[in-house]
C-alpha cells in the first residue's frame, strides 16, 4: 500500500509483480511524502516461489515519472526475418491519445538510421530494414528504437533473428544450435552482480539460461540480449505452498485463475520484446487441470514464443 501525504492512494498484491499507478490527484506542488506498507502476505502470498518466503522488502526498482499529456502508456514490437533472412520488418504498436503525432527511428549499432516511421491512428507501424546484421550467439547485433511522442524520447534494443524447432533440432537463423545452459535465480541480485554472472556465463560457454520460478529481471534480459544468451523464463508460478499442504486445487480451482492470469499479464507485457528471450516455462507450475491449460494458452496469447 502507498499513502501520499497522509491519504490512502493506491494498493497492489503479489511478489516481483508490476505494478503502476496514476497518483496526480494525490500529489501537491513542492514536497510530498510517501509511504510504503508491506505487509508479510497478500491474496497471492500462496503464489510465491519458495525462496520468497519469509523474505520481504523492496528489492526491485521504484520510481516515479511526470509524463506529458498524450505520452506513449504501452509498447509492444516484434522483428520478424524473411525466408532468406535478407529482409527485416520490425512491427510497433504504441498506445495513446496522440499516436499519429509519434514518429519511430531504427539505428544501427554504429548509430545510422536505418529505417523510419510514422505512425497511424491505431499507433501502428513498420520498419522495414534490407540485409539486416542477425542476432546470434556469437555476434548479438542489436539496433536502437527510437520513438518520439509528445516531446518524450524513449528507446529500447532489438535484434534480427529467428529461432526454431526442425524434427527436435533447435535452428537460430537457419543454422542447428545446441543449447549448452544452466538454470538461474535473478533474485536479490544488482545489475553488476548480474553482469558478472553473465559473463561467468560466456566464458564457460554456457549460451542458453532458464530463469527459474521468479519473475526475472528485466536488466537480466537485457544484459542477455547485449551479450548473447538465450533465455526461457519461468513463470512467476509457484505450486510449492500447496504441494506442502498436498492440495491440488491450483490446477483446477477455476476460482483461482484471475490471480493466475494477473500475474501471467504482467510478466509477459513486462519483458516481452527481448531478442533473448525464446520461450516460457511452467516449470514450477505444472500439473494437469484447466488452469494451467488455460494459463498456457494465455501466454500465447499475449506473446508468440514457445512454450518448454
Amino acid at each position: 500500500s502507498v499513502f501520499i501525504n497522509g491519504k490512502a492512494a493506491v494498493c497492489g498484491s503479489g511478489d516481483q509483480s508490476l505494478c503502476e499507478f496514476d497518483i496526480s490527484r494525490f500529489l501537491k506542488e513542492g514536497k510530498n511524502r510517501f509511504v510504503f506498507i508491506l505487509t508479510a502476505c497478500s491474496s497471492q502470498s500462496f503464489l510465491d516461489a519458495k525462496e520468497l518466503f519469509g523474505k520481504f522488502g523492496l528489492f526491485r526498482p521504484v520510481y516515479l515519472l511526470s509524463r506529458p499529456q498524450g505520452h506513449v502508456r504501452d509498447i509492444a514490437y516484434t522483428a520478424k526475418l524473411s525466408d532468406d533472412f535478407r529482409e527485416g520488418e520490425i512491427s510497433v504498436e504504441i498506445e495513446s491519445d496522440a499516436a499519429e503525432t509519434a514518429i519511430a527511428v531504427l539505428f544501427d549499432n554504429e548509430g545510422n538510421e536505418v529505417s523510419k516511421g510514422r505512425f497511424n491512428e491505431d499507433g501502428r507501424t513498420v520498419l522495414t530494414v534490407f540485409d539486416p546484421a542477425l542476432w546470434n550467439i556469437e555476434t548479438p547485433d542489436l539496433y536502437t528504437l527510437e520513438i518520439v511522442c509528445c516531446g518524450e524520447f524513449i528507446y529500447k534494443n532489438i535484434g534480427f533473428r529467428r529461432f526454431y524447432f526442425v524434427d527436435g533440432q533447435a535452428r537460430l537463423n537457419g543454422r542447428s544450435i545446441t543449447l549448452n545452459g544452466c538454470i538461474y535465480n535473478d533474485n536479490f541480485l544488482s545489475i553488476s552482480d548480474m553482469k558478472n554472472d553473465v559473463l561467468l556465463m560466456k566464458r564457460n560457454h554456457i549460451n542458453a539460461v532458464l530463469v527459474s520460478g521468479v519473475c526475472a529481471d528485466d536488466g537480466l534480459l537485457s544484459l542477455c540480449d547485449r551479450f548473447g544468451i538465450l533465455v526461457v523464463c519461468g513463470m512467476n508460478l509457484d505450486s510449492t505452498a500447496f504441494d506442502r499442504a498436498n492440495d491440488e486445487r491450483y490446477a483446477s480451482d477455476y476460482s483461482l485463475f484471475p490471480l493466475i492470469s494477473s500475474r501471467i499479464e504482467s510478466q509477459t507485457h513486462f519483458l516481452r520484446g527481448h531478442t533473448s528471450l525464446i520461450g516460457w516455462c511452467f516449470d514450477r507450475f505444472c500439473k494437469e487441470g484447466r488452469n494451467i491449460f488455460e494459463a498456457i494458452e494465455l501466454v500465447r496469447k499475449f506473446d508468440t514464443s514457445s512454450i518448454f
